[in-house]
């Protein structure tokens, strides 16, 4: 059940990476001689790139959970699964308001903002859900830790203490 949540998230925070380098793509191709658009390509560029950076963290811990189990018992883990989902949504926040902004002064459809924008709106959503993966997770970790917690101990197991 555990490995399910666990690879949900994967799944979930590795699609939030690829849309994330796609958004960051489209200004590659923005030709602007005014220099109007440099800021804010690097602006969306950075945001991408750190959101990216915190979802690649994300991976790296549930890749530990498999690799070694016993990690979730780590003191702080889920913690730090949630700061850096907190991360990655404030940077997509960012992302979106950027585009919003870029969207009511550009009108070129050869910027692509509408669809940079859209796809920064779906993502907020997709990088919140993960909240969700990583409570389910906490729960079916902890659980049974509770559960051995409150078993009444044999006299062999007070004596080892």
């Amino acid at each position: 059940m555990a490995l399910r949540v666990i690879m949900k998230a994967k799944v979930s925070a590795g699609n939030v990476i690829h849309q994330l380098d796609t958004i960051d793509c489209f200004t590659d191709d923005w030709d602007d001689p005014t220099g109007s658009l440099t800021s804010p390509a690097l602006d969306i560029h950075l945001q991408c790139q750190y959101s990216a950076e915190e979802c690649k963290s994300i991976i790296e811990i549930l890749d530990g959970f498999l690799a070694n189990p016993a990690l979730s018992q780590q003191v702080g883990i889920f913690s730090e699964l949630e700061v850096r989902r907190e991360n990655a949504v404030d940077e997509v926040k960012k992302l979106v308001v950027v585009l919003a902004g870029l969207k009511e002064l550009h009108s070129d459809p050869a910027l692509s903002l509408r669809e940079m924008w859209k796809r920064a709106e779906r993502l907020v959503g997709k990088i919140e859900g993960l909240r969700g993966n990583v409570e389910e997770l906490e729960t079916m970790v902890r659980a049974p830790m509770l559960q051995q917690q409150e078993q009444p101990q044999t006299p062999q197991q007070q004596q080892q203490v």
